[in-house]
């Protein structure tokens, strides 16, 4: 019997725990990357992993210094995680420039994202970008994402050309899609169409990137999103499965087939 397997490649496992009880369609296998952005956050998230792995599904951790939260002081408490090989990811880091509340901590986000991409390049672990109107700020930093292993650009939603751009750069970019798909965002579909597959990823950002209707995003909508991707790439289901599942091991540097 068939039984679908869903890889989300950015959700928040603490926050989407609080707003739901159920917290993926049963009959389904899945794998992914939650991630905290707080010590406190971090423990919890760690707990709860834990039994979830005991209960057979496959959840990986990330830590990072969130550019809406920017606070270096816990860039100590990111290394000690990495120290520890407690997280396959640093993340998500980068900039948010969407309106002036966070504009203002400009200073502050560019410290905490070098923070995390050197602490990712000491330690040879993919970082999780996140950007909102700020990707020039992120091609002043061509040299050193280009040293990175990977960089999972969570929730892309640029243009095509500015995907190629951050390619052509010696970037080993992927780009993971989620919600703008769902609301039918033209600049999301041409990108990716237009991009070679195997840079693509899916995601959910539970419980965050709602629809118009909804209070919070569930984890249970990676369904949804596999759904529409498979219209939009000329997809079987299993194929997709598939090729998200390579890609998502690809990027993450996971030995999937393994666990």
């Amino acid at each position: 019997m068939f039984r679908p397997l869903f890889c989300d490649a950015h959700f928040h496992l603490i926050p989407s725990i609080e707003k739901q009880t159920e917290l993926w369609t049963s009959g389904s296998s899945f794998y992914g990357v939650t991630c905290a952005h707080s010590p406190e956050e971090y423990f919890v998230q760690h707990d709860r992993v834990s039994l979830l792995k005991n209960e057979g599904f496959c959840i990986y951790e990330a830590f990072g210094i969130h550019p809406q939260n920017p606070v270096p002081e816990y860039a100590d408490f990111l290394e000690k995680l990495l120290m520890q090989r407690k997280i396959a990811a640093v993340g998500e880091c980068g900039f948010d420039f969407y309106d002036e509340s966070f504009k203002k901590n400009e200073i502050l986000q560019k410290k905490c994202f070098e923070l995390c991409t050197e602490l990712a390049l000491k330690y040879d672990v993919p970082v999780i970008i996140h950007d909102r109107k700020a990707l020039n700020e992120l091609f002043f930093y061509k040299k050193v994402l280009k040293r990175l292993p990977s960089c999972i650009f969570h929730g892309f939603g640029f243009s095509k050309n500015e995907a190629f751009s951050l390619l052509s750069n010696g970037i080993n970019a992927y780009f993971s899609f989620g919600k703008n798909l769902l609301r039918n965002s033209r600049r999301s579909i041409e990108c990716l169409c237009s991009l070679e597959r195997k840079r693509i990823l899916l995601e959910t950002d539970a419980p965050f990137m709602t629809l118009r209707e909804q209070d919070f995003t569930p984890l249970s909508d990676i369904k949804k999103v596999y759904d529409v991707a498979a219209k939009y790439l000329s997809l079987e289901a299993a194929a997709l499965e598939e090729l998200i599942l390579e890609n998502f091991s690809e990027a993450y540097f996971l030995r999937t087939s393994t666990i």
